[in-house]
Formats: C-alpha cells, sequence, structure tokens
C-alpha cells in the first residue's frame, strides 16, 4: 500500500504541470480562434465600461439610421492596446450623434471576459450629410 502512495506522488507532479501550462496555453489558442469579421454602419447610442469578472468597455451600435430600431451589442477587447483610444473615439462619435462604421471582429470569448463575441478593433467616421452636399 505504501508503493501506491508513492506512485500517485510521482504522477501527481507531471499533472499539475499539464494543468499550470498546458490549460492556460489551449484556452489562450481558443481565445484568439476568429471566426468572423466585417463592419457595421450606424450611431453609437450606448458605451459603458463594466463586466461579470472583468470589467471591459461594451456598446451599442442603432444599425442604419435612429429611426431603424435595430441595435447591434458589440465590446472592445480588453486586451488591447488599442482599447483605450477607441473607447475615447467611440464617446466622441456618441455624444456627437454622428454616424460611424465600425469594424470587427468576431471570436469565441469567455463569457467573463465581454459580453458580447464581436470585437471593434477600427472606426471609421462617415461624413456628414452637409460635408456630403457640397
Amino acid at each position: 500500500m505504501r508503493r501506491n502512495n508513492k506512485f500517485v506522488g510521482l504522477l501527481f507532479v507531471p499533472a499539475l504541470l499539464l494543468v499550470m501550462f498546458a490549460i492556460p496555453a489551449i484556452v489562450d489558442l481558443v481565445h484568439r480562434t476568429q471566426s468572423g469579421q466585417g463592419t457595421h454602419s450606424g450611431v453609437v447610442v450606448k458605451l459603458s465600461y463594466r463586466g461579470r469578472v472583468n470589467n471591459s468597455w461594451e456598446g451599442q451600435l442603432m444599425l442604419g439610421s435612429v429611426q431603424s430600431g435595430e441595435i447591434w451589442s458589440f465590446s472592445l477587447d480588453p486586451a488591447s492596446p488599442q482599447t483605450p483610444s477607441l473607447a475615447e473615439q467611440l464617446q466622441r462619435v456618441e455624444l456627437a450623434g454622428s454616424q460611424v462604421t465600425l469594424q470587427y471582429r468576431q471570436h469565441f470569448i469567455w463569457p467573463w471576459r465581454t459580453d458580447t463575441n464581436y470585437l471593434v478593433y477600427g472606426i471609421i467616421p462617415r461624413a456628414s450629410r452637409a460635408s456630403e452636399a457640397r
């Protein structure tokens, strides 16, 4: 019986190393797996910094024009170095009520990281109607 305890002890160390190194690597790989990308245009109607476990920037875009009524929810990647400047740009266009096009990537995201799987990585401001008429 004493030999079995020693054998179990020898298996515990490799199992612990596997958990410490392999599982975080697999989780990181799954997190980086991109399942789609695209753009959505409209007016940013909501942007907030909140979260379930970790805080992240979460927003909503009214697709098309304000009269359309269809809302698309998006997130900013908390791990991206671009996030502070993107959040600042989104706050400005939300306050101005300007039309924008958001570039996004769809990823599998663990539910405690962000509220949505749509991570915005770029903002294309659209010209105002007054400047388009000129």
